[in-house]
């Protein structure tokens, strides 16, 4: 009997976990309010609420979402917020998206387009920089012998750029790639960098 209500249980969670999952479709993703104000819902479930303006970020309270729902957000001001156009935060760009480019297995480097975003914070091993990008495939080759931020390098026509946020840790100027994820916002006007 007690083996009989392990399998069951284990039926039951292997079923949430196929159906836990929600495609979102992209004209609901694209249709999404871009822009908003400190205070504003935002975020949710397929980014339904919107994303917030530059500066701001939305926090969402960390929950486990079922059946793929997520709450909403509210935009607030980052704590610790960096200056997009400071030379500062140009070399970490460019480092995280070196170190970014050197795990992927894509002909076409990557390119930043525009800064999303960018959190800095302090902590026991150095400094953690949380980046918002949005990428997109450039006309070099993923090869090395150029950089992210190089001139010659720019972004592919008719290419999607995709938003990515990117955490990398500096420590004695040097970078380590801390992780990366997508983020479903929508993609705001290009901004070379």
């Amino acid at each position: 009997m007690m083996a009989g209500l392990s399998f069951q249980g284990l039926l039951v969670a292997l079923l949430i976990g196929c159906v836990a999952a929600i495609v979102c479709p992209p004209e609901l993703v694209q249709g999404a309010p871009v822009g908003l104000s400190e205070g504003a819902k935002c975020g949710g479930t397929c980014n339904t609420h919107g994303s917030c303006a530059a500066g701001l970020r939305c926090k969402e309270t960390p929950t486990t979402p079922f059946l793929g729902v997520r709450p909403a957000g509210v935009c607030s001001s980052a704590g610790g917020h960096v200056a997009l156009d400071s030379k500062d935060i140009q070399t970490v760009v460019k480092e995280a998206v070196q170190l970014l480019n050197g795990q992927l297995n894509s002909i076409y480097m990557l390119v930043p387009v525009a800064i999303l975003g960018a959190e800095k914070k302090h902590n026991f091993e150095g400094i953690v920089y949380d980046l918002s990008l949005a990428l997109a495939s450039s006309t070099c080759r993923n090869d090395g012998a150029h950089s992210p931020l190089d001139p010659i390098c720019q972004p592919q026509h008719g290419v999607t750029p995709m938003n990515l946020d990117v955490v990398v840790q500096e420590k004695d100027s040097h970078y380590a790639l801390l992780g990366h994820s997508s983020i479903d916002r929508p993609v705001p006007v290009a901004l070379r960098i």
